[in-house]
């Protein structure tokens, strides 16, 4: 039985590409897909890659809590940069008088 989709498939590149940021790892980045974008019972993916309906249940609130903010937000949109380590901190200090959020590896 197929709920209705949290995350539409245009928004999930952003929502995966924080929850990598936040070292979500491939078979939890299906798990994670398969509920809130393509509409799966948890049950069924649990059963699918062989996991307890407790953990797909655990692991979509981890989920949700690291990307509901960014995807709340209409003003923000996402960007990624490939900067000098000298200019990095000078970076996020722009993004953040400019009311942006910085997320990822090296994110302060």
């Amino acid at each position: 039985m197929a709920n209705e989709a949290e995350i539409s498939k245009r928004n999930w590149a952003t929502a995966e590409a924080v929850l990598r940021d936040h070292g979500f790892q491939e078979l939890s980045l299906k798990r994670i897909r398969a509920v809130l974008v393509d509409g799966a019972s948890m049950s069924e993916v649990a059963r699918q890659t062989e996991t307890t309906r407790q953990g797909i249940s655990i692991l979509l609130v981890r989920a949700r809590a690291t990307i509901q903010p960014l995807l709340e937000d209409e003003n923000l949109k996402p960007c990624a940069a490939w900067l000098p380590k000298s200019r990095h901190e000078a970076f996020v200090e722009m993004v953040e008088q400019l009311g942006g959020k910085v997320s990822g590896a090296d994110a302060p």
